[in-house]
Parts: C-alpha cells; sequence; structure tokens
C-alpha cells in the first residue's frame, strides 16, 4: 500500500480513592481513530478511508482480607483499531498466505472481568487469579480457500462476530532456608462462537518451577524448568484445516549474576548471563510463525550478558 496512515486522538480520565478500607480506581477513555491510504493493493485507490468514536473503561476494587492477604476485582470495556497491514496490506508473508487487508474493518471491542487474590508475607508472596474476555469484532485472517495470481493461497482479513477467552493464572514464591522456590502456572481456553470451534492460534496451558538464591549485593542465582501442554484444540472451519496440533515439552533455563551495588552515580548495579534451553531441546511454540507443518524450532542453547543500574 501507498501512504497509509493511522491517527489516534485520545482524552483519559482516572481517579483514585478509598470507600472504607477498599481501593477503588475508576478510569474511562473517549479515543477517535482515522485510517487511510493513497493505494492499496496493484490498482484500489477508493473506499480507504474510515474514521471510529471509542469509549473504554475500567471499574477495580481491592480489598484487605488480611494483613497479608488481598482480594481484588476488575472490570471493564476495551478496544483495539485496526493496524496499518490489517487495513491496508495486499502481499505474501512468512506464513506462506498472500494476505488481503480490509480498510473497513471495524475495531475490536472487548469486555472483561477478572477477580483473584494476592498474598504477600515476611518469606512468601503468592497470587491466583481467575479471568473472563469476551472480544466483539475480533480481526483475524480467514483461510479462504481461494488464491491469488501468484498461486499462493489467501488469508483475508475480517471481524469475527464474537470470540470468548477465560482461564486462569497464578504464582507463588516461599523463602526455604538460603533458596527461595517459586512457580507458576496458566491455563487458557479460547472459543471462537462465530464458527463455533476453538479460537485459532491459542497458546496452551503451561507450568513454570524454579528455585534461586537471591542477593541484592554479592553472587546470585536462578534456576527453572518450564513445561508446555500440547495444544490439540486448533480451529479447523476458520483455518480451513491448517492450524496444527502442538507437541508438548519441557525446557530448562538459568540465570546467574552478581550484584555491585552501590557503583558510582548508580544506586544499584547487576551483571547478568541468562541461560536457555540448556538440554537444547528441539521444539516450536504454537504460535510460532512459517508454513503449516513447518514451523520454525526455537532456538536451542543461548547465552544472553546483560548489565543494568538504576539511580
Amino acid at each position: 500500500f501507498k501512504d497509509g496512515e493511522v491517527s489516534s486522538y485520545g482524552l483519559f480520565l482516572q481517579d483514585e480513592f478509598q470507600l472504607g478500607r477498599t481501593a477503588i480506581v475508576a478510569g474511562a477513555r473517549l479515543d477517535r481513530v482515522t485510517g487511510d491510504a493513497k493505494q492499496k493493493g496493484a490498482a484500489q485507490t477508493s473506499g480507504l478511508s474510515s474514521s471510529d468514536n471509542n469509549l473504554s473503561w475500567s471499574l477495580g476494587a481491592t480489598h484487605p482480607l488480611t494483613d497479608t492477604l488481598n482480594l481484588y476485582a476488575n472490570v471493564g470495556q476495551a478496544y483495539r483499531a485496526p493496524d496499518l497491514r490489517e487495513r491496508f496490506e495486499d502481499a505474501a508473508r512468512g506464513d506462506g498466505y498472500y494476505h488481503i487487508g480490509n480498510p473497513q474493518l471495524d475495531p475490536e471491542r472487548s469486555t472483561s472481568f477478572e477477580i483473584g487474590l494476592k498474598g504477600h508475607g515476611s518469606d512468601f508472596d503468592y497470587r491466583l487469579a481467575a479471568f473472563h474476555t469476551r472480544i466483539d469484532d475480533y480481526i483475524a485472517g480467514r483461510v479462504t480457500g481461494m488464491n491469488a495470481p501468484n498461486g499462493l493461497p489467501i488469508k483475508r482479513t475480517e471481524n469475527l462476530d464474537e470470540v470468548v477467552i477465560y482461564g486462569l493464572e497464578g504464582g507463588a514464591s516461599k523463602a526455604v532456608g538460603a533458596f527461595v522456590v517459586d512457580g507458576s502456572f496458566t491455563w487458557l481456553r479460547g472459543e471462537n462462537k462465530q464458527d463455533d470451534e476453538a479460537l485459532y492460534q491459542m497458546p496452551a496451558h503451561e507450568l513454570t518451577l524454579g528455585i534461586g538464591q537471591p542477593a541484592e549485593r554479592g553472587f546470585y542465582w536462578h534456576a527453572q524448568l518450564r513445561a508446555v501442554a500440547e495444544q490439540d484444540r486448533v480451529a479447523t472451519r476458520f483455518s480451513n484445516g491448517t492450524e496444527d496440533e502442538t507437541s508438548g515439552f519441557v525446557t530448562a533455563d538459568a540465570s546467574l549474576g552478581w550484584g555491585f551495588g552501590k557503583v558510582g552515580v548508580l544506586q544499584t548495579a547487576n551483571l547478568d548471563a541468562k541461560l536457555t534451553n540448556l538440554l537444547d531441546k528441539a521444539y516450536h511454540e504454537h504460535l510460532a510463525d512459517g508454513v503449516s507443518g513447518y514451523e520454525l524450532e526455537a532456538p536451542g542453547r543461548g547465552i544472553t550478558l546483560a548489565l543494568s543500574g538504576s539511580f
């Protein structure tokens, strides 16, 4: 496309206040988003402009149940306007499809609810949450079953009437002597209500378990196992049978570091080495790009060195 542009103007208002022992955060935002281009694809020059006015809002509350345990809840509505590629780009991409944009897409609108618990003590932390999100006019590329002039199969960007994403997530850490043991999990489900099937490209459930020895100064380390379940809930109608199931996998990662404390103008300075995929596991994430059946594998063993500071 040529001379594509998306402009957004917004006004945001938020307030935080107390009702007894309950902390309330309320906010609202009004946005106007306009998209336009001089040309889409090889020849289209008309019907490319569109504008939307969007109101989003949120309301959250946190209530202490004890000195170390808080109950919280959030409800709100949000939106996402289509980006330049979703509106205007007609082109081949790395997934093996020729994507056709849609300049008249409606923005996604989501309604979300979350409720959870957060606990904190001298030697432990934990959190647990359940959430439910409904998204109207969900933006995605549907496999059409047709081919472009260059022979590639076509994905056409469109709005789905309704999708639902819901799940649980949590995590905890506990000091055990000189060490800290931690873990976290996510459990996700997505539903495409329009096609009455699983939502396309949903991450699999996963669990992490770790142990480490933290320190503000001197040597510290952390080791972790990440277990990801197989993803056998795949879209068939929406993807025209091209979304592959993904096998589960387990990876091992570690990090080593040294805290220097105060150095010159820096209040803290740290040198870290992060070691990934120590067992050189061959796998690919469910959301990995690539032609169906030939998705890109994740990197093998790797090391990242980082120097960080704060002032």
